[in-house]
């Protein structure tokens, strides 16, 4: 990755604070901005702050009991939001995802959050070891149904949206957060709750 490249995102993409989450900061869209094509031809979009990975940072910094302590996994993280705010809730937080510009948006939007997180180049399929599984905005993807399952086997947080909404069982609805056109919902797996010693 080119210094020119970096100049060139950090130049259009500032950092803006979430709007379900203000209390981080990530590179986010300009509206009316026209945007170079070595930008839009790389995915950059993939890399911005979506409604799953907002809803999923929410919960975590209202409810950081759940994941402090613990080494958690950010499936698919695109910005990094989530894992921003599980690291921000104390715990120790790998971001995965098979786009590079995903890695290293994620990586300046911790560092400029202050905090750090891991980062892991791969897809759903990497063997990455964790104790809590995050995944928001990946089960509209073709590999959806395996992360489900996925998270189903172990203790998990995801967000999805309407549209995807499958067999929920062993998911309780912790979280609803209408954005208009979509309303994301933010399930918590019955696996995972406060460890003995978090419980304060």
């Amino acid at each position: 990755m080119t210094m020119d490249y970096a100049a060139l995102t950090a130049s259009h993409f500032p950092l803006r604070s979430l709007k379900l989450a203000p209390e981080i900061k990530v590179m986010s869209l300009v509206s009316g901005v026209k945007y170079p094509v070595e930008i839009t031809n790389d995915n950059a979009p993939y890399a911005l702050p979506y409604w799953h990975s907002q809803a999923l940072a929410r919960y975590i910094l209202d409810n950081p009991r759940l994941l402090a302590g613990r080494r958690v996994l950010d499936v698919g993280c695109g910005c990094g939001a989530a894992s921003i705010a599980a690291a921000k809730a104390g715990a120790t937080t790998v971001a995965l995802d098979p786009d590079l510009r995903c890695l290293d948006f994620t990586d300046r939007n911790a560092r400029a959050n202050d905090v750090t997180v891991d980062l892991v180049w791969g897809n759903h399929r990497t063997a990455v070891r964790a104790d809590v599984l995050l995944a928001g905005g990946v089960f509209h993807e073709l590999h959806g149904l395996e992360v489900a399952t996925k998270a189903k086997s172990m203790p998990s947080l995801i967000a999805v949206s309407w549209q995807n909404l499958w067999d929920m069982q062993g998911f309780d609805e912790v979280a609803v957060h209408d954005m208009g056109q979509s309303r994301i919902h933010v399930f918590k797996s019955t696996h995972l709750t406060v460890e003995a010693g978090n419980d304060h």
